[in-house]
């Protein structure tokens, strides 16, 4: 379905923040933010707005999150099996549309009452994991589409989260890709659908080492994809495959540092992270001991590599 006015074009090349824990930091020059739906303030999303920037609500589309201030809605029936090191998670069954498209519709109601300018799905493969539910690539398809002519008929964007077995299928259907870890497990070549298409696709790895940063950006450069490296906890702090962006704000709101963030060189990346080891493709899986170990990484690293390429 076609929104019924004019949406923004998000097209390769298009610089992005992501963050969906802490206080949302509103001083990057990115074009894109992507920020949690739940918890973002309305006040907050339009000062980002008011400054230029294009708001994407995430929310999780396939699982049922048990801290979720609708988590009532749905019914055991739905529920299935607990994400693997999520454990407040499980996966909904996605063929039960009379019960999860009033719930999701709702939540695209909210995105679009707190003025966001799109959506981003999350969880929308459990057809490829254990879920605990027989759902089929049709099944997903339906309600991957469904989710998306929803949100247009709302005229709001759409972004599609992983899902890359079903990128060629579903291009017509979003208007952005964003990925996590496509480089090191060798899949950015298959989001190729999008960037032919014209259509922005994001990256957000998460590496340990000065090297490993650099190979990564050299990789994600070469397929198109727009990449970054980022905090397993999806913090504000990033590092920047690129510094030639031409689309940055060059008035953001400012209540933070990461206006003066760079990153690598036209798209080869230079510099290190105080990254703390390779994470797992979801956000929240970091302990104690790790954020600690991550504290003091970051601080070796700063000293070492410059404190320029990651704020």
């Amino acid at each position: 379905m076609q929104s019924p006015t004019k949406l923004p074009t998000i097209p390769p090349g298009t610089s992005f923040q992501w963050q969906l824990k802490g206080t949302i930091d509103t001083s990057y020059p990115a074009r894109v933010y992507d920020i949690d739906l739940f918890d973002a303030p309305a006040a907050t999303i339009a000062a980002l707005k008011t400054a230029g920037h294009v708001v994407i609500c995430y929310f999780s589309a396939g699982t049922y999150e048990n801290w979720r201030t609708d988590r009532t809605l749905f019914p055991t029936s739905v529920r299935g099996n607990t994400l693997d090191e999520f454990p407040d998670e499980q996966w909904l069954d996605v063929r039960q549309t009379t019960i999860l498209q009033p719930i999701m519709l709702s939540r695209i109601t909210l995105a679009k009452n707190k003025s966001c300018d799109g959506v981003e799905f999350d969880n929308v493969d459990g057809y490829t994991n254990d879920s605990g539910f027989t759902i089929t690539v049709n099944d997903q398809l339906k309600y991957n589409q469904w989710l998306a002519d929803t949100a247009h008929s709302l005229s709001l964007l759409t972004i599609l989260k992983n899902c890359l077995s079903l990128a060629e299928q579903l291009v017509a259907w979003y208007d952005v890709l964003l990925l996590e870890q496509c480089v090191q497990y060798k899949e950015c070549d298959s989001a190729a659908p999008f960037i032919k298409a014209g259509k922005a696709v994001f990256d957000v790895e998460y590496v340990d080492k000065k090297a490993a940063f650099a190979a990564t950006c050299d990789t994600a450069a070469k397929t198109g994809v727009d990449a970054q490296v980022k905090n397993l906890t999806l913090d504000a702090p990033r590092m920047m495959c690129r510094s030639d962006y031409t689309d940055q704000i060059s008035t953001p709101v400012g209540n933070g540092t990461g206006g003066g963030d760079t990153g690598g060189t036209s798209g080869t990346g230079t510099g290190g992270t105080g990254k703390g080891g390779w994470g797992t493709r979801r956000y929240g899986a970091v302990d104690g001991v790790f954020s600690v170990g991550l504290a003091v990484l970051g601080a070796v690293f700063v000293v070492r590599f410059g404190a320029e390429v990651w704020r």
